[in-house]
């Protein structure tokens, strides 16, 4: 982080003159702007440190939820597929897309 540029004497406020006086902690620049870009930059530290901890095991939750009900509808697309009547509807789709195609003579 650069050094803070500090003002002339004459535009701080009357309480940053006097050290005694001061109500900016010891680790904290004595220039009022620097103060607050300071604390900013604690803050958007900190909270960006939290949201990153919260989140940490997400995508692989995500990830996880998505497999399990991926499994699930390939479960119940195998049972509907493996039905008589639904047998019988693929293969006449299958039939009927093979003759627009051109293709004769090829029956499921």
């Amino acid at each position: 982080m650069p050094t803070p540029v500090v003002a002339p004497s004459n535009n701080l406020d009357s309480h940053t003159l006097d050290p005694a006086n001061s109500q900016t902690p010891a680790h904290l620049p004595a220039h009022p702007l620097a103060h607050r870009r300071a604390r900013t930059l604690h803050r958007i530290r900190t909270l960006g440190g939290l949201r990153t901890r919260t989140e940490r095991g997400a995508a692989t939750a995500e990830y996880a939820v998505t497999i399990v009900a991926a499994c699930g509808l390939g479960g119940i697309l195998v049972a509907l597929l493996k039905s008589p009547v639904m047998m019988n509807a693929l293969k006449a789709l299958i039939n009927y897309a093979l003759k627009i195609a051109g293709v004769e003579g090829v029956h499921l």
